[in-house]
């Protein structure tokens, strides 16, 4: 039993970019929960770099900054889609998110090129109803 909401137990699509268990999958992977970030109350990267192995952050002039993944600023994903890099400092709400993945090395082929460094792929949280895509 995972009492503390670690272990995810549903496939995690934006690993490899198929729906595979993260047991199964040949990757280093840190998925943080909507439980876990409300549990732990991650607020902003600072937060992130303490729980994840291999990522720090940095804070210029006292604003936060990226999440560096393997010491490489990491790219950024949007349900498996990828964003602009956003250069410098970012102001983010992390608990606006369903999950976060942080994932330590190179991206699948499916997503394209990227950083060797990782990425994070955020899911935000929706008002639809499950796999229908109906609004509430």
């Amino acid at each position: 039993e995972d009492i503390n909401l670690i272990m995810p137990t549903q496939p995690i699509e934006g690993v490899l970019g198929l729906s595979k268990p993260i047991v199964d999958t040949p990757r280093s992977v840190t998925v943080l929960s909507s439980d876990l970030i409300d549990s732990l109350s991650i607020r902003n990267s600072e937060d992130i770099a303490r729980l994840v192995p291999s990522t720090y952050s940095n804070f210029r002039f006292g604003l936060q900054g990226n999440v560096n993944v393997r010491n490489v600023t990491s790219d950024f994903y949007f349900r498996g889609m990828r964003r602009i890099d956003p250069q410098g400092n970012w102001r983010t709400v992390f608990a606006a998110n369903d999950s976060i993945e942080i994932v330590r090395g190179l991206p699948s082929p499916i997503f394209g090129l990227g950083r060797i460094g990782g990425y994070m792929n955020f899911n935000p949280k929706t008002a639809r109803l499950g796999k229908t895509g109906k609004y509430l």
